[in-house]
């Protein structure tokens, strides 16, 4: 899946808005699996996670939203 439709996913689930510049620079920011069996929204990564641990499949697969749409 791109990085765009998981972008789109985490905002469909959190609210997140890529344009407004508050939620960007935020120190947390929503995240989620790329294990495309489980794609689990998260809501606390820090902005440069990219491997971070996912509670519902167990993988170190949680990515940031600042990661995905090339911010970070």
């Amino acid at each position: 899946m791109n990085s765009d439709r998981l972008i789109d996913l985490i905002a469909d689930e959190t609210g997140f808005d890529r344009e407004d510049p508050d939620q960007v620079l935020d120190s947390i920011v929503p995240g989620i699996c790329r294990d495309p069996d489980c794609l689990s929204v998260q809501d606390n990564c820090e902005p440069d996670a990219d491997h971070n641990y996912c509670p519902e499949c167990g993988r170190n697969s949680v990515v940031a939203v600042t990661v995905l749409m090339g911010v970070i």
